[in-house]
């Protein structure tokens, strides 16, 4: 539309959200919390689990090395009268047999007993008897399953005594094979009940440190990062600033000093009474002063837009725009333009104020460079709703704008076309700024035929001010 735009790809871009990369470090740092407590708490339980396992192993063995001594003992006090009739060599031994046979037998109701073995006091094998893998008792160790390994069982050697005497010895076997499927279901168990109290332990935990830790280290780092931008942000004004007090004082100086050095020079044609030459120098000082005017109501302008408290209000866009359309008519190039309206919106909770500024700048820009040589001057206002979004494009036919200077488009003081501006250079940066102080954005497209600008500005809900 205007020649005071710049590139294709400038634009006021929209910011990303701010403290987005707080946050993910955030959320990276709490999913590192989490997994770490988990593998502490995992490895904490391994821990306990093996404890409790060597510590009911030790006790088995304790308590089957026990058993073992209580039941050889048992035996040797049951069998020692018959033992005491072999060694007298009584010839009732067949019944000393028997009744040590039962004593034996009755011993292996002990779930844990594996073979019993009296030997004699010259350390024959009196009697012997032993259980087999089904269950069943035996008079023979050979009768026993190849991999059957007494040895490698928990036994106990106990002599058998008549008063001091000893006259004979009793050696008992246990087996841990009842304990193991107990151990077995003891440690699952356990696991279980480890791993029921280690989540509900890290749940808590992690919740617990998440409040007391994470949460206020969040909002720390998203203080540190709103004080960041603010202190960008500030930093941005301050470089404007500086720049915009050298260039304002700049352009305020040359009209200035081109109006006394035009003053003195009609000073000398007055006294010569070359009045016609005069009126040329006023002509020029008048032109001048009234540039300067144009700056110094600019400056105002963005002092005004800076201080401006613009509350959202219900706003016919369309009788709007139609405002911003009289406000250019008195311009003498507003004449041959042909003004084009499509608006499908219905009346919108705008700031209604800075958009009315934002349209005035832009179509004034559109009139004062339009195209002289262009058979029909077209400015045409278009606009729609997306997504609460106000969605409005103002495109002409005019002269555009240079693509060297298109990178510029919205800095201060910049002219693109210096023989035909008679602007301050600040309209399209004061467009720029108003539009970010409402949430908005705004776009710079070049046509093949002159400019497009394309602004997205947020509609307010009913109950926003």
């Amino acid at each position: 539309m205007s020649s005071l735009g710049t590139s294709a790809d400038s634009s006021s871009e929209a910011q990303e959200p701010q403290g987005l990369d707080f946050r993910l470090k955030g959320s990276s740092l709490s999913h590192r919390l989490l997994l770490a407590l988990i593998l502490i708490t995992l490895a904490t339980m391994a821990i306990f689990v093996c404890i409790r396992y060597f510590i009911t192993i030790t006790s088995l063995e304790k308590d089957l090395a026990t058993r073992a001594e209580n039941i050889a003992t048992r035996i040797a006090n049951s069998v020692a009268p018959s033992v005491w009739d072999i060694y007298r060599k009584s010839y009732d031994r067949a019944f000393s047999q028997e009744v040590t046979n039962a004593i034996l037998e009755a011993e292996f109701r002990d779930p844990y007993l594996k073979g019993i073995v009296v030997y004699g006091n010259f350390g024959h094998v009196f009697m012997e008897l032993y259980k087999d893998a089904s269950g069943e008792l035996v008079s023979n160790k050979d009768l026993l399953e190849p991999d059957a390994d007494l040895e490698g069982s928990y036994s106990a050697y106990v002599a058998i005594k008549n008063a001091s005497m000893t006259t004979g010895n009793v050696r008992v076997f246990l087996s841990s094979d009842p304990s193991a499927k107990l151990i077995r279901d003891t440690l699952l168990i356990e696991i279980v009940q480890a791993l029921v109290i280690a989540t509900l332990f890290v749940v808590f935990l992690f919740f617990a440190i998440q409040k007391v830790l994470i949460a206020p280290l969040r909002e720390l780092q998203l203080a540190d990062a709103e004080l960041k931008r603010a202190n960008q942000r500030l930093e941005t004004a301050n470089k404007e600033l500086e720049e915009f007090a050298y260039r304002s004082s700049h352009d305020l100086r040359s009209p200035l000093a081109s109006s006394i050095g035009v003053i003195g020079l009609t000073k000398e044609l007055i006294h010569e009474n070359e009045l016609s030459e005069a009126l040329d120098c006023l002509e020029k000082v008048d032109t001048a002063l009234n540039k300067l005017d144009r700056l110094v109501l600019d400056i105002l302008q963005m002092t005004e837009m800076e201080n401006m408290e613009d509350r959202g209000e219900l706003t016919d866009l369309t009788h709007l725009v139609q405002e911003s359309i009289q406000s250019v008519e008195h311009l003498k190039e507003s004449k041959q333009i042909s003004f084009e309206i499509d608006i499908e919106s219905e009346p919108l909770k705008l700031h209604r104020i800075r958009l009315r500024n934002i349209l005035d700048n832009l179509l004034s820009n559109a009139v004062k460079y339009s195209d002289v040589q262009e058979p029909l001057s077209r400015i045409r206002l278009s606009a729609r709703t997306e997504n609460d979004q106000l969605v409005l494009k103002i495109a002409d036919n005019g002269l555009g704008i240079p693509e060297p200077y298109r990178k510029d488009i919205f800095t201060m003081f910049t002219r693109f076309h210096p023989r035909i501006s008679r602007g301050s250079g600040l309209g399209l940066y004061l467009v720029k700024k108003s539009i970010e102080r409402i949430g908005g954005t705004i776009h710079y497209a070049p046509l093949p035929k002159g400019s497009c600008f394309t602004l997205s500005i947020p509609i307010q809900n009913q109950g926003e001010d």
